[in-house]
């Protein structure tokens, strides 16, 4: 499930638009107080600059950051491999962006309908094929050797420092860093170094302010899959996440938070009350 902390969304889903923020299969309250959340940043959050490339945290995942550079794909991932390959994390990451663009549109089925869950009414439809077709123009020429290249400029946009990366890395980055489920069997340390990776990049987006990285450190603790599950931490996670950007309307923070408080002790509350605020303190109080 894709979680999002605003509400904007495109007419229609379309391969020229980059896939949404996945962090976790919730249940339908939490994606609908999370889908429903459009409070702004704190000030504190908003106004801190530190020193270096500024990534704002509460616009890491914001549409025009996730869009990929326009134009034919080769051109692009021609300009920007220089710079990448200097240690430019955002032209690695949109030299990612454009493969994985391009990489959804070879892969959606037309003829089979690959668009019906995508787009509900005719106009949708006939605006999402359009774009598609416009991508798989800019998409030619492009190699296989092209499209598995794509684990490597995530991870080298995510090892830079690049926020949006690091999230990209945690969230379905084994497609392109491990492989399918065979390969997962066949190279078990390499998905214990991609989870190990995931949970530390994730910690790091969090102690900028990130609040996706938060909510998915929060969904990481409670399921247990990517680290040990610890009902304390998932709970302080997205305690804090709430605290840097109210998750939902007023009266739906509660309902959120019980997602992650239910079952816990007095005293695991107190301690993840503790922790959600030291996280806070740490990343977001100026």
């Amino acid at each position: 499930m894709f979680y999002t902390l605003n509400n904007r969304e495109p007419k229609a889903a379309a391969a020229s638009e980059a896939t949404p923020l996945m962090l976790g299969d919730g249940d339908e309250s939490e994606r609908k107080v999370i889908a429903d959340s459009s409070m702004p940043m704190p000030l504190a959050v908003r106004g801190a600059k530190p020193k270096g490339v500024y990534q704002d945290p509460g616009a890491v995942t914001a549409k025009e950051n996730q869009t990929p550079p326009p134009g034919p794909a080769l051109a692009v991932i021609r300009s920007l491999t220089p710079q990448a390959e200097q240690g430019d994390a955002r032209a690695a990451l949109q030299i990612f962006q454009k493969l994985e663009q391009c990489q959804g549109a070879l892969k959606t089925n037309l003829r089979d309908g690959g668009l019906s869950d995508q787009a509900t009414n005719g106009g949708d439809r006939v605006y999402a094929l359009k774009q598609i077709e416009a991508v798989l123009q800019e998409c030619q020429g492009l190699e296989d050797k092209d499209l598995a290249s794509m684990g490597y400029w995530v991870e080298k946009a995510a090892k830079g420092g690049n926020l949006l990366a690091m999230l990209r890395y945690s969230d379905g980055g084994y497609r392109y860093l491990v492989g399918d489920e065979t390969e997962m069997l066949r190279n078990p340390e390499r998905v214990i170094e991609y989870k190990k990776k995931s949970v530390e990049y994730l910690h790091q987006a969090a102690s900028k302010g990130v609040p996706e990285a938060m909510l998915s450190l929060a969904t990481t603790y409670k399921l247990g899959i990517m680290a040990e599950a610890d009902p304390v931490q998932a709970y302080a996670y997205a305690k804090a996440a709430q605290m840097v950007h109210p998750s939902g309307p007023p009266g739906g923070q509660a309902q959120f938070l019980t997602i992650y408080s239910d079952g816990l002790s007095p005293d695991h509350l107190t301690q993840g009350n503790a922790l959600a605020r030291a996280v806070y303190d740490k990343c977001c109080l100026k």
